[in-house]
């Protein structure tokens, strides 16, 4: 844990409210992204996390198996990816790297703080490598 540094942390709301409840696919400025949900309506439908590819984590391999995703959220040919349904109490550690976005909120509302961290030796840091926030569908 003394080899991580926290980099950023906000939190972050989604309700029927809001013009626009997804965020496109990304990477995250961080070497390590902690989310947690912290309040969930119990209708909640929509707003996952939707990952693309596999980046496990040290000693994952015993964690159950996320859920499989239904084909109309896949973008053309891709392969390989799996939601992540936001639980409160519960948080999802996964590489800063690890290519994301998040489906569109259709009921309810939920709530969750999002922790941002990097390796505090530079040289073991990607994210002091590259630029903030990448979005995947330009490159």
């Amino acid at each position: 844990v003394d080899e991580l540094r926290l980099d950023d942390a906000f939190a972050i709301h989604y309700n029927e409210q809001h013009f626009d409840t997804t965020v496109k696919k990304h990477t995250d400025p961080s070497d390590i992204t902690v989310n947690m949900c912290i309040s969930r309506s119990e209708e909640l439908e929509g707003s996952q996390v939707l990952f693309f590819g596999n980046e496990k984590l040290v000693g994952s391999s015993d964690l159950p198996s996320p859920s499989s995703v239904d084909s109309n959220v896949l973008e053309d040919g891709a392969k390989g990816c799996f939601l992540v349904t936001p639980q409160a109490g519960w948080a999802t550690v996964h590489w800063g790297k690890h290519p994301h976005l998040v489906t569109s909120l259709k009921k309810g509302q939920r709530t969750n703080v999002v922790m941002t961290y990097c390796f505090s030796d530079k040289s073991k840091s990607r994210s002091m490598k590259s630029d903030c926030f990448q979005d995947e569908t330009l490159k």
